[in-house]
């Protein structure tokens, strides 16, 4: 059964960050899915490709490593 949180007030129209974990032979595996529209209208799109897309990956892998960094 997925965690979930939602952004009820900020800067996104939608915000939800779904957590789910599955065992697997080396421990356990942390998914998750982020589910938001970015501001900015028509040009959503665009703001979401020049900024918030790659802001997002960076922070997941970031956190990816620190997470290693610690149960490892």
């Amino acid at each position: 059964m997925p965690i979930h949180d939602e952004q009820l007030k900020g800067p996104y129209k939608l915000w939800r960050h779904e957590h789910w974990f599955e065992d697997s032979p080396q421990g356990c595996i942390c998914h998750d899915r982020v589910t938001y529209y970015p501001p900015g209208g028509l040009l959503a799109p665009l703001i979401n490709h020049l900024f918030i897309q790659n802001d997002l990956i960076k922070i997941f892998n970031y956190r990816t490593k620190i997470i290693n960094k610690i149960f490892k």
